[in-house]
């Protein structure tokens, strides 16, 4: 679960030019086309626990992400990265789902500030071939019904075929050349 901090969504307010804004529209709003960072694998390399708080310092083994090439695009471009490494800290807030956040069901912990998004290469892999599925048979039944295929159809289909050939790619490469691991 997620909560962006008071300065975060005095931001994203400020950016998208509204009073009033929805956590959840805030997370489907602003992260919809943010970069995706795609992993081979994570270590969390610590913990530091006060009271209801927590950091934890994660690091990410990178394959590459995929970005937008322009402010109005979407994440649909693969882009290899130099970096191979990423370490970053997440904060956490325990919540006992009794102060005013309504999407809190029950006690939970939930991600402050959530960094942008890290998937790994298989989860991305079936994510994107599920999308062509989709798109495909809304395709199919458009053709069966006689009506024109809508562009953003076969744009869907195009756009997420192209995910699936780079992520192939990129799990071939992963399973081929397998990362050390350390040693006891």
């Amino acid at each position: 679960m997620v909560e962006l901090s008071k300065g975060r969504q005095k931001d994203i307010k400020r950016h998208y030019n509204v009073s009033t804004l929805r956590l959840g529209d805030m997370i489907a709003g602003s992260y919809t086309c943010d970069p995706a960072w795609i992993i081979s694998s994570y270590r969390i390399m610590g913990l530091n626990a006060k009271e209801n708080t927590v950091t934890a310092t994660v690091e990410y083994e990178v394959l590459g992400k995929f970005g937008k090439r322009s402010e109005t695009g979407c994440a649909t471009e693969f882009i290899a990265q130099d970096v191979k490494m990423l370490k970053e800290q997440l904060k956490f807030q325990y919540s006992t789902g009794k102060n005013g956040m309504q999407w809190v069901r029950g006690t939970a912990w939930y991600v402050e500030d959530p960094p942008q998004p890290k998937i790994s290469c298989g989860a991305m892999l079936r994510l994107c071939k599920q999308k062509v599925e989709e798109f495909e048979a809304i395709a199919k039944r458009m053709r069966k019904e006689g009506k024109p295929v809508l562009s953003n159809i076969t744009h869907g289909i195009e756009t997420y075929e192209k995910k699936v050939s780079v992520l192939q790619k990129l799990a071939t490469k992963e399973t081929r050349d397998p990362q050390p691991q350390p040693g006891p």
